[in-house]
């Protein structure tokens, strides 16, 4: 049933040139041997969010890096973003979404309700003191506070081209030395423009696609703040 799904998941790229691909490496590679006990919050169907392969791999990055600051670029319900606080317990977590009004307007709401975006983490007293909550634009937000200071970004917004290109750029300035980048919807169905902005992407960065997933990681070079094992750019063989 594993191999069936991980099948599922990667059929969609069978018929795409090689050369559009980033490599992949499997999650133990970039594990080693560190295996920490992980909890995932409750599936609660929308699959709009991250599917729950892709929360057990983010899990296990997030609680092997332990990192004490994060950014999520791109909140909706906050089922991930609950997740990221849940699997490093002494973190912070900073989420970024459109104003609710601005989801309204583009479709990804109903009907106007300020409590939709975060409404998975709120009243949560494990999670929600940890999880602090920004309203913006991304192309917009003013991420100068965090440049150089973030041990993990998860990005996971807009999944047009050069939305992609642009929060790119704007985690590569948050993330600090040895810290981690990750996209979700690395996928040519779920997520084609994040296939291109990452394929122009990888000619400057090193990026990698977790085999069996759509996730594509980042590991930015220098010393690392944080606790995890995951290896460096160094030590990446392609």
């Amino acid at each position: 049933m594993v191999t069936a799904a991980i099948d599922d998941r990667t059929r969609p790229f069978l018929d795409l040139p090689p050369a559009t691909l980033l490599p992949q490496r499997d999650l133990a590679d970039l594990l080693g041997d560190s295996h920490r006990p992980i909890g995932l919050p409750e599936t609660n169907g929308d699959d709009a969010e991250l599917p729950d392969r892709e929360m057990r791999t983010v899990a296990r990055v997030v609680a092997t890096l332990s990192p004490s600051t994060m950014f999520e670029i791109g909140t909706y319900r906050g089922r991930t973003t609950t997740l990221l606080a849940s699997c490093s317990p002494r973190s912070v977590v900073h989420t970024l979404d459109l104003a609710p009004e601005q989801m309204l307007e583009g479709g990804c709401f109903r009907e106007l309700d300020e409590t939709l975006i975060g409404t998975r983490f709120r009243g949560d007293p494990q999670t929600t003191p940890r999880i602090v909550q920004h309203f913006g634009d991304s192309r917009e937000f003013d991420y100068r506070p965090f440049h150089g200071k973030v041990d993990f970004v998860f990005v996971d917004a807009s999944h047009a081209y050069e939305a992609v290109l642009n929060d790119s750029a704007a985690a590569l300035r948050m993330v600090r030395a040895g810290g981690a980048i990750m996209w979700d919807d690395y996928h040519p169905v779920h997520g084609p423009g994040v296939m291109q902005a990452l394929s122009k992407l990888s000619a400057t960065t090193p990026l990698v696609w977790i085999r069996g997933t759509r996730l594509a990681f980042y590991r930015a070079p220098g010393p690392s703040a944080v606790s995890g094992r995951l290896q460096p750019d160094s030590a990446v063989a392609y």
